[in-house]
């Protein structure tokens, strides 16, 4: 009873990570530079899936032209889709106690399609986990972290305060 409590839990909060996180690209898409200058490089239309298997939860995201959505977790067809083994392998990745770098070579997840489309979108990852997590955690998963800038501060207050939150 208590590891299925513990399961549960460990897949809310990846629920609500992957919430924050598709928004949090949404908003920084619109706003970045860094994430606007990855995404410039992509196809003009495509379609990721990052989830968890095997029926965890999961992240779509839409690119039209130059704009990046946050579609959910209800789509299926994706053209890079990025897949955690299960919660146990997604959880620290997801909860900020290890990099996804860390996690891809410890083989807690694979990759369907364009590999260096992959590690862009983990680039984009990377520079909205600096805007969300505080110093001393994006310092401990993070290669580099930067100090913010004026314009990066306020893009970090955005995103925080209307990304989030609102979608915007």
């Amino acid at each position: 009873m208590h590891m299925i409590l513990k399961k549960r839990i460990k897949k809310i909060v990846i629920k609500i990570v992957v919430i924050c996180r598709g928004r949090a690209l949404q908003s920084a898409a619109k706003s970045d530079p860094q994430v606007m200058g990855e995404l410039r490089r992509w196809d003009k239309s495509l379609i990721i899936l990052m989830q968890v298997l095997p029926k965890g939860p999961g992240m779509i995201l839409s690119k039209q032209g130059r704009e990046l959505r946050y579609l959910g977790s209800t789509q299926k067809q994706a053209d890079l889709v990025i897949n955690f083994k299960n919660i146990e392998c997604a959880f620290p990745v997801m909860a900020g106690f290890m990099s996804a770098e860390t996690g891809f070579a410890q083989n807690r997840m694979t990759v369907k399609g364009d590999i260096p489309l992959a590690m862009s979108l983990i680039r984009c990852i990377n520079r909205i986990l600096t805007f969300l997590f505080p110093g001393f955690i994006s310092r401990r998963i993070l290669k580099r972290v930067a100090p913010f800038t004026l314009k990066e501060q306020i893009i970090r207050l955005k995103i925080l305060t209307l990304g989030i939150p609102f979608g915007h």
